[in-house]
């Protein structure tokens, strides 16, 4: 369970895998990069890698529950790494598209770090990583991809415009439904 984080600095818990705990570091304050147009945070120490989350629900530096979230995501890469998190752009007009985002992501990359790096990209963030190796290979020194599919199915199109239409009406619980409703569909078929 995630306890609220205090001034201890002790690791926090967070349900993992049917109950079993595991300590998931809730990281201090994040800041902006130097330069830095994209939300981020940073965790963990070593060689430096980049990590590229999924979808949310908020193009912000995620808080509470969702930033135990994302840093749980990161917990096995921060073992032996620097991992730093970049979210997407706040504020994107209609019509952003996976090329835009990849460029913002590629802007980041070389403002800085001014080489490229490795890519962790998971879920859509994994189909951004691919859309950004396939648009900057000069930012993308190898990439992995985790739970990401190569294009979206007819289904999950229809679920991810069912999700935005719950985010656009303020109807966050409609949101997760949409998107757990997808995944439960799927998981009932296989």
């Amino acid at each position: 369970f995630l306890s609220t984080p205090g001034p201890s600095t002790s690791p926090q818990l967070l349900p993992y895998r049917w109950g079993h705990d595991v300590p998931v570091p809730i990281p201090g304050p994040a800041s902006a990069t130097a330069g830095g147009a994209l939300p981020q945070f940073v965790q963990g120490r070593g060689a430096p890698l980049v990590l590229l989350p999924g979808l949310s629900f908020s193009h912000g530096i995620p808080t509470g529950i969702i930033r135990a979230f994302e840093s749980a995501l990161a917990l096995g890469l921060s073992a032996h790494h620097e991992v730093h998190w970049l979210g997407r752009r706040p504020g994107v007009p209609a019509g952003y598209t996976l090329a835009d985002f990849a460029d913002d992501y590629a802007d980041e990359i070389r403002g800085r770090f001014g080489r490229a790096m490795p890519v962790v990209g998971f879920s859509t963030g994994g189909l951004l990583g691919l859309q950004l190796a396939l648009d900057h290979p000069d930012v993308v020194e190898r990439l992995v991809v985790i739970g990401a599919a190569g294009r979206l199915s007819d289904s999950a199109r229809a679920s991810d415009r069912r999700w935005i239409a719950a985010l656009e009406r303020g109807r966050l619980a409609d949101a997760w439904g949409a998107l757990v409703s997808d995944i439960t569909d799927h998981a009932a078929a296989a």
